[in-house]
């Protein structure tokens, strides 16, 4: 779930002599504080042949006026921690795990990383399987976010909103991978398949409501990780998916009546919302009002999702609620 994330620790507590290890780092004069830097290597990761490990850059400033200090780093954790090219999603264990593991490397006191203040943060997940290549007409299908009205759209390998404080990007993760390592090698493995990101990149925390009081912190984060969780899944609903890649679908828009159109948007709300919590919605019905609409509905929402573009939506975007599902703890209900 986390990826690159910035924190802030005040007044680190470190282990004898690994404060050292810092290096004298440029500052200009009129900086209210001095900067040490250093380069954190993950030491345990296993590489192939070949392959550099991600870095984390640390920074131990000091205020000249108190003395006081900080520790600052920004970075994917999780390309730290597996590495530098892996797209497996950062599970609570690993990211429990990861924390402990820099406080080691970094050389504090044994849980005092978890006080350390969080001001970005891009969370987000990767499908578990492998997409088709036409699949990625679904980068298409991407039409509107009820919040970010600028979007940018990259051809078939991604869609980005972006607003002043936060991003929420759809990516083809191969694409990304190989852009600028090996674009010949990306654009054959592209031809058979592709890999799906969905993120949010937070540029400032606290201008942001989506999951707030719980990102905040480090410890917090371990504290919500289930809601924060289950914030992504239902944020795939902020978005308005259009089917414009079924020619059938767009020939019915231009020439549907009421009727058609009425259940075109009842298809919609029921996508939007889920087909299984759609049905919830009858149980508090009489028996047989329940059974006649119902099935009614049934009827409309099986027909629509018969449509090429539709079905594509809907098995996308469920394949990454599914995923981010298999983040929790504790399953949903």
């Amino acid at each position: 779930m986390i990826d690159r994330i910035k924190i802030i620790l005040d007044n680190p507590e470190f282990l004898p002599e690994k404060e050292k290890l810092f290096k004298n780092y440029k500052t200009p004069p009129k900086w209210k504080f001095t900067r040490r830097f250093r380069n954190l290597f993950n030491s345990e990761v296993q590489l192939p042949k070949g392959e550099k490990s991600a870095r984390l850059r640390l920074f131990l400033c000091t205020y000249k006026d108190t003395g006081k200090t900080k520790l600052v780093f920004n970075g994917s954790i999780r390309k730290w921690y597996e590495r530098k090219e892996h797209r497996k999603n950062l599970t609570y264990n690993k990211f429990i795990e990861v924390i402990s593991m820099l406080e080691k490397e970094i050389g504090l006191v044994e849980n005092s990383l978890w006080k350390a203040k969080v001001t970005q943060i891009e969370i987000g997940v990767t499908t578990g399987i492998k997409l088709k290549a036409e699949d990625r007409n679904f980068f298409l299908c991407i039409g509107s976010h009820k919040e970010l009205t600028q979007k940018n759209s990259y051809s078939n390998t991604g869609v980005e909103f972006i607003g002043e404080n936060y991003h929420v990007i759809f990516y083809d993760k191969i694409s990304h991978i190989f852009c600028n390592k090996n674009k010949s090698l990306g654009k054959n493995i592209n031809e058979n398949y592709f890999v799906l990101r969905y993120e949010i990149q937070i540029h400032k925390i606290s201008g942001v409501s989506l999951f707030e009081g719980k990102i905040n912190k480090l410890w917090k984060i371990k504290k919500y990780w289930d809601e924060i969780n289950m914030e992504l899944r239902d944020s795939l609903d902020h978005v308005d998916y259009i089917d414009v890649i079924s020619d059938e679908q767009i020939k019915k828009l231009k020439n549907c009546g009421k009727k058609e159109l009425m259940e075109y948007f009842i298809f919609k709300g029921m996508e939007s919302i889920g087909y299984r919590r759609s049905s919830v919605l009858f149980k508090n019905m009489t028996p047989n009002n329940r059974s006649l609409h119902s099935k009614s509905f049934k009827d409309i929402y099986q027909k629509h999702i018969k449509d090429d573009g539709t079905r594509l939506i809907f098995r996308v975007t469920s394949q990454l609620k599914t995923d981010i599902e298999g983040l929790l703890l504790v399953e949903p209900d």
